[in-house]
Parts: C-alpha cells; structure tokens; sequence
C-alpha cells in the first residue's frame, strides 16, 4: 500500500511542526492503520503544503526522524510494517498508462514560483506588484 499524507484535517499550527513532529505524528497514524497480515507500508508520499515555510528537504528529514522514532524502544514492538517505507514522490499512472503529475513539490507551484523567481524581472522591469519574496503564496 501507498499513502498520501495530504487529505486530512488541517490545523493552522500543523504548519509550524518541526520535521521531529511530523515523524511522530506519521508514526502514530501509522499504528491506528489497520494492515492485513503480512503487508507492509511501501511508500509514503508528503506534500510540501504541510509547512507554512516549505524547505527543499522536508522528505528527507521527516523520513531520517520517522525511522529514529520507529526504532524507539517506545515504538520498536509495533513498527515492523511501515519503517522500510520510502518518502518520495511516487509516480501515479493512469488507466491509459499516462503519468499523471500532481502538485506534489514545489518546484511545480507556479504561485510559489513567481513569488520567488520570476517576480524579481517584474519587479526590474519597474510593473508595479506586491514584492512578496519572503512571504511567498502556495497554489
């Protein structure tokens, strides 16, 4: 199974969790799944919007915390399942074999894109627009 963390409830301090939060709360989820016997957590699929301020290397961090935590002599007796899971982007195919993209990094936001790139040729070019490099908007 994969799972897209992404379509759950959303409180506006989530935004703020460190990547050692994130890890433990991934880990609790994780445990309240129910996997049928056997089966184990093939990939795990984080989306940039869970931060107010996205880092290039959220993944990456969340993924080397997520398996500190599984291996915790707290959490070690139930982690079996879901520790060798991979934290990347997972293509998606569909029915007609296609990749289908979807707004899973943000390199691909385009709101995020012109707020700290392609705002500053406007901004030389002198067309007036709101500079909002620090504070950049997400799609």
């Amino acid at each position: 199974p994969l799972l897209r963390v992404a379509g759950m409830p959303w409180r506006q301090e989530m935004g703020s969790w460190s990547d050692v939060d994130w890890a433990w709360f991934l880990v609790t989820a994780f445990r309240k799944l129910k996997f049928p016997a056997g089966a184990k957590l093939d990939g795990v699929t984080l989306n940039y919007k869970l931060q107010d301020r996205p880092q290039e290397d959220f993944k990456c961090n969340v993924a080397r915390y997520f398996r500190d935590v599984c291996r915790t002599d707290r959490c070690a007796a139930f982690t079996d399942h879901f520790i060798g899971a991979m934290f990347e982007g997972i293509p998606v195919v569909d029915r007609n074999g296609k990749v289908v993209m979807f707004d899973l990094d943000l390199q691909n936001d385009l709101c995020y894109l012109f707020d700290t790139k392609w705002s500053c040729v406007a901004l030389d070019l002198g067309i007036p627009i709101e500079n909002r490099q620090e504070t950049p908007a997400l799609t």
